[in-house]
Protein backbone atom coordinates (compact mmCIF):
# COMPACT_ATOMS: atom_id res chain seq x y z
CA UNK A 1 0.00 0.00 0.00
CA UNK A 2 1.20 3.72 -1.21
CA UNK A 3 0.81 6.32 1.60
CA UNK A 4 -0.32 9.63 -0.21
CA UNK A 5 -0.16 13.06 0.81
CA UNK A 6 -4.13 14.21 1.55
CA UNK A 7 -5.11 17.69 0.17
CA UNK A 8 -3.32 19.93 -1.04
CA UNK A 9 0.45 19.55 -1.04
CA UNK A 10 2.55 22.61 0.15
CA UNK A 11 3.85 24.71 -2.33
CA UNK A 12 7.07 26.75 -0.69
CA UNK A 13 9.68 25.16 2.32
CA UNK A 14 8.41 26.47 5.28
CA UNK A 15 12.01 27.47 6.24
CA UNK A 16 13.07 29.40 3.65
CA UNK A 17 10.43 29.98 1.27
CA UNK A 18 11.88 28.07 -1.94
CA UNK A 19 9.36 26.35 -4.21
CA UNK A 20 8.39 22.73 -3.75
CA UNK A 21 7.86 21.31 -7.10
CA UNK A 22 9.08 17.37 -7.44
CA UNK A 23 10.07 16.59 -3.57
CA UNK A 24 9.67 18.10 -0.04
CA UNK A 25 10.07 16.25 3.87
CA UNK A 26 7.10 16.30 6.15
CA UNK A 27 9.58 16.11 9.30
CA UNK A 28 10.22 16.83 13.19
CA UNK A 29 13.54 19.57 12.39
CA UNK A 30 15.68 18.81 15.52
CA UNK A 31 17.56 21.85 15.03
CA UNK A 32 14.82 24.64 15.19
CA UNK A 33 13.34 23.04 18.46
CA UNK A 34 11.68 19.89 17.11
CA UNK A 35 8.82 21.91 14.89
CA UNK A 36 7.13 20.00 12.46
CA UNK A 37 7.72 21.26 8.88
CA UNK A 38 7.55 20.85 5.50
CA UNK A 39 10.93 21.52 4.02
CA UNK A 40 13.16 21.27 0.68
CA UNK A 41 16.03 18.76 0.84
CA UNK A 42 18.48 21.81 1.47
CA UNK A 43 16.80 23.17 4.42
CA UNK A 44 15.80 19.16 5.39
CA UNK A 45 19.82 18.34 5.36
CA UNK A 46 20.68 21.62 6.78
CA UNK A 47 19.40 21.75 9.83
CA UNK A 48 19.86 17.91 10.94
CA UNK A 49 15.81 16.48 9.41
CA UNK A 50 15.43 13.09 10.04
CA UNK A 51 13.45 10.14 8.58
CA UNK A 52 11.49 7.17 10.17
CA UNK A 53 8.08 6.82 11.89
CA UNK A 54 7.07 9.50 14.06
CA UNK A 55 10.65 11.24 12.77
CA UNK A 56 9.45 12.47 8.96
CA UNK A 57 8.90 11.05 5.83
CA UNK A 58 10.01 11.98 2.04
CA UNK A 59 6.83 12.95 -0.19
CA UNK A 60 8.05 12.41 -3.63
CA UNK A 61 5.35 13.90 -6.90
CA UNK A 62 4.38 11.17 -8.83
CA UNK A 63 3.04 11.13 -12.56
CA UNK A 64 -0.72 11.78 -11.62
CA UNK A 65 0.64 14.76 -9.91
CA UNK A 66 -0.21 13.82 -6.18
CA UNK A 67 2.84 13.01 -4.04
CA UNK A 68 3.33 9.55 -2.21
CA UNK A 69 5.63 8.57 0.61
CA UNK A 70 8.75 7.04 -0.60
CA UNK A 71 11.13 7.17 2.93
CA UNK A 72 10.42 7.33 6.58
CA UNK A 73 6.76 6.17 6.36
CA UNK A 74 5.39 2.90 7.71
CA UNK A 75 5.80 1.03 4.40
CA UNK A 76 8.89 2.43 3.34
CA UNK A 77 12.45 2.19 4.16
CA UNK A 78 13.72 4.44 7.68
CA UNK A 79 16.71 5.76 7.52
CA UNK A 80 17.95 8.48 9.86
CA UNK A 81 19.04 10.69 7.44
CA UNK A 82 19.91 11.32 3.62
CA UNK A 83 23.24 11.96 2.41
CA UNK A 84 24.66 15.05 1.71
CA UNK A 85 24.85 16.24 -1.81
CA UNK A 86 22.51 15.49 -4.89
Amino acid sequence: MTSRWIGNAPSRCDLCDAPIVDEFYDASMPNIGGSWANVDRRCFTMFNGKLGVGRGQRYHKAQDGSFICVEGGRNTPNIVAIPDGD
